[in-house]
């Protein structure tokens, strides 16, 4: 994505939160488009997740565990009525550490 879209992927989810019983219709032109979005079974990145999917955009969820994933699935897919993909990250957190030093 570039720097735009990534943008208005914010402001989308900003905007998603702050109005949970408002429906927000933008049309960022993200049909096709696909996004990964990480953190995407709690808070913000779940906001991001239903926000990109309302607006027609492919996306990808993941979590550290199934059970997690799972139940974002299915809120999401109450929520949109569009169901995202998955990916199930087994990685232990002590190597997740790793990772990032």
């Amino acid at each position: 994505m570039n720097r735009a879209t990534l943008r208005a992927a914010f402001i989308l989810a900003v905007l998603a939160i702050g109005t949970t019983q408002m429906s927000v219709a933008l049309d960022l032109q993200l049909k096709g488009k696909t996004a990964l979005v990480t953190g995407s079974t709690a808070g913000i990145g779940y906001a991001t997740a239903e926000a990109l999917l309302k607006e027609g955009a492919d996306v990808i969820i993941n979590a550290r565990s199934q059970e997690s994933v799972d139940k974002a699935v299915a809120s999401l897919k109450a929520a949109t009525g569009r169901t995202p993909r998955t990916k199930y990250s087994s990685v232990p957190r002590p190597k997740l550490r790793l990772l990032y030093r």
